[in-house]
């Protein structure tokens, strides 16, 4: 997947964890807003990615009664909001953990069942049988589970988004380095990758532009070589070297 191997998504290290996300916006957001969250009052410029966001908590020091209230509220909503994954994953997980017990049940009241009915080696293959069915049925469901997330991250854009997307002079020789121009998405159509049809990180998407600037058109452009015009703008307003606090670009080098 051309958009995987090149583009990628990006990892937030967030309170020791790592958290992914499509755009680049939303995950140095999401590191600022816990640094807001645990430093309060004494948080820094410094300490942010985006201090522009942050305009109320700098002000002027005699709204600092109004400040800590703001920040006590965005506090409760990130304490809030991480209460709602950590109940939601604690219920998927009872959940799992209730289906493996009721299917791990059948199968042992089947082999007590079996062993009644025939031998004692025939039972003990019959059971060898349903343990590697169940390894692999596993297996085959954690594969599809990684599948879906790995597609989730992936961004879709839709007709209108403002974006900034590569542009050719001549469309046929797309191998050769691009211009880049702000515009918006006008149409896309998704395309079949393999005989399957659906990669690993989903179907290959070509989007048609209209570019801002001139309101000339190009169709067929690559995904990867679309990004949504705030990501754009922040992956070059700074060196190429620069490095994001609590936030790192993550490619799959392997994917085709």
């Amino acid at each position: 997947d051309p958009w995987a191997k090149h583009v990628g998504w990006y990892v937030a290290t967030i309170d020791g964890q790592e958290h992914t996300f499509s755009l680049l916006s939303d995950a140095l957001r999401a590191v600022d807003s816990f640094v807001v969250s645990t430093k309060g009052s004494k948080t820094k410029k410094e300490d942010l990615n985006l201090p522009g966001d942050w305009d109320k908590l700098f002000r002027d020091k005699a709204k600092s009664e109004k400040h800590k209230f703001e920040l006590q509220e965005l506090g409760e909503r990130h304490n809030e909001e991480i209460g709602r994954l950590k109940e939601r994953r604690e219920q998927e997980i009872e959940s799992a953990i209730r289906m493996a017990v009721v299917k791990e049940e059948r199968k042992r009241r089947e082999a007590e069942h079996r062993v009644k009915v025939d031998c004692k080696e025939q039972a003990k293959k019959e059971i060898q049988k349903l343990k590697y069915q169940f390894e692999q049925e596993n297996m085959k469901r954690l594969e599809e589970e990684s599948k879906a997330e790995k597609q989730k991250l992936k961004p879709r854009y839709e007709v209108g988004e403002e974006v900034y997307a590569a542009w050719w002079p001549d469309d046929k020789k797309q191998d050769e380095q691009p211009l880049w121009y702000p515009g918006r998405i006008k149409s896309y159509r998704d395309k079949r990758v393999g005989t399957k049809g659906v990669g690993e990180y989903g179907v290959v998407r070509l989007y048609k532009v209209q570019y801002t600037d001139d309101g000339s058109e190009q169709d067929n452009i690559p995904e990867h070589f679309v990004f949504p015009k705030e990501d754009y703008l922040l992956s070059t307003s700074n060196d190429v070297h620069h490095e994001w606090k609590g936030v790192k670009n993550v490619i799959d080098k392997n994917s085709e």
